[in-house]
């Protein structure tokens, strides 16, 4: 072997994590039948039947914010999640939503959070504080409790932007929120089983 000639030749899986930028040249299906496949992938059921859930929904954005908060308990509904195990309850912006999120999962209540909210970009860079405040802390509260909480708050430059995803059916990010909750409430649940 001369001097720079590995000694072996690296298996497609190391390439891909040592030498990312080598990995495009292992797409071709003779290198992909040599890495090694997952064949246990955990899932957590959709089945809220014995689930319960808080949904919180921030004021700001009222008419918006309204169809989520119904896209989510119609979704909730749907999973099975029984109507006296769901508290609803509001905040006055999105600003407060991580703080009662905390609060909530702390309380050992809830196997899952829900929250929605809308904010939607204005003239200043309020709209940067505020999506930042409410996502980092509600991301921090998740981690520090180990309650899943689902994250329904629509980040929109415009009016349009946010109407279409509040919208009855399967686009409402709601609905949407609503199986992200129940999935990782039983995928924690099974994984402590």
């Amino acid at each position: 072997m001369g001097q720079g000639t590995p000694s072996r030749i690296a298996q497609p899986w190391e390439v891909i994590y040592r030498r990312p930028w080598q990995a495009a040249n292992l797409l071709s299906p003779f290198f992909l039948s040599m890495c090694p496949t997952m064949t246990d992938v955990s899932r957590g059921s959709l089945d809220g039947s014995d689930l319960k859930i808080a949904v919180i929904q921030s004021r700001f954005n009222e008419s918006v914010t309204e169809a989520l908060l119904q896209g989510a308990l119609e979704g909730l509904e749907e999973l099975g999640v029984v109507e006296e195990r769901v508290h609803a309850c509001s905040v006055p912006g999105a600003v407060e939503l991580p703080l009662v999120a905390r609060d909530l999962a702390a309380s050992g209540t809830w196997d899952a959070i829900i929250v929605v909210g809308a904010v939607i970009r204005g003239e200043t860079s309020h709209y940067d504080y505020v999506c930042n405040i409410a996502t980092d802390g509600c991301l921090r509260a998740s981690l520090d409790t180990g309650v899943p909480i689902a994250f329904g708050v629509l980040t929109c430059d415009t009016s349009e932007q946010a109407f279409a995803r509040c919208a009855p059916g399967e686009a409402n990010k709601g609905r949407e929120s609503a199986r992200v909750a129940v999935e990782l409430a039983n995928l924690l649940r099974g994984r402590k089983a």
